[in-house]
């Protein structure tokens, strides 16, 4: 009865263990996530940014070239 006991026991926090490792596995992978959509973001405003100045650029070329031919 106590090596029945003692068994349980064993089983009881071997399954603790996993329970606790799946929890720190899934925090570990919410954590990520998060990253990945911090930095999506990001990357979309340098992404608006650069396009923004592209126009620029472009603008200033076109005005150049205007002046230019005046």
């Amino acid at each position: 009865m106590l090596q029945d006991l003692d068994s349980i026991s064993r089983e009881q926090k071997s399954d603790q263990d996993r329970l606790e490792n799946h929890g720190r596995k899934n925090s570990e992978l919410y954590a990520r996530i998060k990253q990945k959509e911090q930095e999506l973001e990001d990357n979309k405003a340098r992404v608006e940014k650069l396009n923004e100045y592209i126009k620029y650029v472009e603008i200033q070329k076109y005005l150049k070239v205007i002046i230019n031919n005046q």
